[in-house]
């Protein structure tokens, strides 16, 4: 066991007001997981073969958010466009604040993909509504 005092100073470690640049990091942290969580859940939408529970079990009838506001078909960069919006738009900043954020973030996310040996920005991700789940027997 460790001593009481670095336990107390452990503990008012937490308690410490963050530096400048730690709740800078931590915006940036936040901004990257609401569009990471956005892009997830706009894949996830379209996912064929998923059931809630019962007897039968009732299928979950995939959606597409992205198709329903953009049209189809739709490439794989304006999806991440898309879901870069819809998290910024969530995380509630001024209209100043939200342009910036969402031009650095596409930027950055199409960077990396030019860098991950592939230019699948403008490859098309859906040429329309996806088909719908069968009933289970």
């Amino acid at each position: 066991m460790g001593s009481v005092g670095r336990r107390l100073d452990d503990l008012e470690g937490h308690f410490r007001p963050a530096s400048p640049e730690d709740e800078g990091e931590d915006l940036h942290k936040a901004i990257m997981v609401a569009i990471l969580d956005e892009i997830s859940s706009l894949r996830a939408c379209r996912a064929r073969h998923r059931y809630r529970g019962g007897t039968p079990p009732t299928p979950v009838q995939p959606t597409d958010p992205v198709g329903d506001s953009l049209g189809y078909p739709y490439t794989h960069g304006e999806r991440t466009e898309f879901a870069i919006k819809r998290a910024v738009a969530r995380l509630g900043f001024s209209e100043e604040e939200s342009e910036e954020i969402i031009a650095h973030w596409i930027g950055w996310f199409r960077e990396l993909d030019r860098e991950r040996g592939g230019d699948r920005w403008d490859e098309v991700d859906a040429e329309g509504p996806p088909e719908p789940t069968p009933p289970r027997h």
